[in-house]
């Protein structure tokens, strides 16, 4: 709700985002539950270093891109979906670098966007998780109520300070993640 009141706000990129998502997330939770645990350790490392690589660098000055590219982009939002699907974790962060970087859009709509199109695919995903009993339903509700009241009060935070806190703030959340696998995961 919060982020449909943003200037520029673009509910048709959110909508038509929802189909490659979920066919990546479709694939990629069913894909998730015949992996070792290890091996899905090994892998989050490796994609948060990308996410964080992909944080810092200054693509434009302002951290915006001025081109679009829709094709490239759509086959991104069906890896999105796969690695959302599959392992839920810095998925949001990926899905904002996806929307300004290959669709051009501010920080601040991206995160609207991906807070939108997000939503379907991570119902189906616990959805499939939960029928392969790899979560239980406590588990999946209070994942989803914490998601709720943090995703109400970021989105506030977010909006008021804006395209370069977004980014600089996922940066640093994405450098404890790392830190969490490598402590306690490997």
């Amino acid at each position: 709700r919060n982020y449909k009141k943003v200037d520029g706000f673009d509910a048709r990129l959110a909508y038509l985002a929802v189909p490659p998502i979920l066919i990546g997330a479709f694939v990629g939770a069913n894909f998730i539950t015949g992996l070792s645990e290890e091996t899905l350790n090994q892998i989050v490392l490796g994609a948060v270093c990308v996410g964080i690589l992909l944080l810092i660098y200054p693509f434009q000055k302002s951290g915006e891109a001025k081109t679009q590219h829709k094709w490239l982009g759509v086959a991104a939002l069906i890896l999105l979906g796969f690695w959302d699907g599959a392992f839920a974790m810095a998925g949001g962060t990926f899905g904002v670098l996806i929307f300004v970087l290959l669709f051009g859009k501010t920080y601040v709509n991206a995160k609207g966007v991906m807070t939108y199109a997000a939503i379907p695919e991570t119902i189906m995903s616990a959805g499939i998780l939960y029928m392969s009993s790899t979560v239980s339903i406590p588990q999946i509700a209070s994942m989803f109520l914490c998601a709720v009241v943090g995703s109400y009060m970021g989105s506030h935070l977010a909006i008021r300070k804006g395209s370069n806190f977004i980014r600089y703030t996922m940066a640093v959340l994405a450098v404890f993640m790392l830190a969490k696998v490598i402590i306690f995961d490997l």
